[in-house]
């Protein structure tokens, strides 16, 4: 018999309309050990209505933050991932859900990849009214999200910082929980792409591959209420802040080599530093990583990275 369990990870905010499809399609998986809701602080009966679902489905658990308070989706599922109890982690946003069978293609590559730290495929959008089509198909190619089936796993965390790769989204991946040791948690003052933040630190220290399913694994619901559709959500100072935040970390990576240090210095450069900055300091941000060192000076770069 299988040992391939799964703890899968829900932050819930304000989603009594969606929640209980979401739980349904993580239940009715074999592999399936838990499902972790995380009430946010839901101002709707979103609570109730996981409290619920907590009493007829032995497997179903829930957790709130400390202060009962909302603490965005970053901290929510930082929390699903210190309180998970399998070997395994799986991300479902609470308006989504899980196609059949989600996890049969995971189980055999574990199980016969030791090595390997997470699997990814394939998601694909369902809309509920034509507006949020509109809108997500201006920033996306395609209903489809997928990586380029030519990307080599030490070459997949520049899918997320350089793009031009394809990408996988929150319902499509499983990692091993040991992953997070090295890559760490979710960067929660980002309140937009944190999870592409995560996806990227994973994927450069860990070894990650497709399921070579060609089947969707995950339906993300599109609508007018969430982050994909809300344009306010999207600003600069959250991707510098995903960026700098990116470059911090990969400088502390003592395994990583030059270039792929230079790859996270590259990705940040577009947001090093304010306007009325950028003219004063406009030579060393065309330069490379090593001569920015040698000639701007490493505390007066970190210092500036501060500002």
């Amino acid at each position: 018999m299988s040992n391939f369990k799964v703890s899968i990870i829900i932050p819930v905010y304000n989603s009594e309309k969606y929640i209980s499809e979401a739980v349904l399609s993580c239940i009715n998986q074999r592999q399936t050990g838990e499902v972790i809701l995380i009430d946010d602080g839901s101002k709707d009966n979103s609570l109730s209505v996981i409290d619920s679902l907590s009493k007829k489905y032995e497997k179903v658990k829930v957790l709130q933050h400390s202060d009962k308070k909302n603490h965005g989706r970053s901290a929510s599922r930082n929390l699903g991932i210190m309180n998970a109890k399998c070997d395994f982690v799986a991300f479902l946003d609470s308006d989504d859900f899980f196609a059949d069978n989600r996890f049969d293609y995971e189980e055999k590559i574990f199980e016969s990849n030791p090595e390997i730290g997470g699997v990814y495929g394939i998601t694909s959008a369902i809309f509920e009214n034509e507006n949020a089509r509109t809108e997500f198909l201006k920033r996306f190619d395609s209903e489809i999200t997928k990586v380029n089936d030519d990307v080599k796993p030490e070459e997949l965390y520049k899918t997320f910082i350089l793009g031009g790769f394809g990408r996988f989204t929150t319902d499509s991946v499983v990692f091993k929980k040991s992953v997070f040791e090295k890559s760490g948690l979710f960067f929660t003052e980002q309140k937009i792409k944190e999870d592409t933040s995560l996806w990227c630190r994973i994927a450069a220290t860990s070894i990650l591959v497709p399921n070579n399913n060609p089947k969707t694994v995950g339906i993300r619901r599109v609508h007018n209420f969430n982050s994909i559709t809300n344009s306010d959500d999207i600003n600069a100072e959250q991707e510098r802040i995903m960026y700098f935040g990116l470059l911090r970390w990969a400088l502390k990576q003592k395994s990583f080599s030059y270039d792929k240090k230079n790859d996270f210095y590259i990705a940040a450069s577009r947001y090093f530093l304010g306007e009325n900055e950028k003219s004063k300091f406009k030579y060393f941000l065309k330069q490379d990583f090593g001569t920015l060192f040698s000639r701007f000076g490493i505390r007066k770069f970190i210092q500036v990275m501060k500002n």
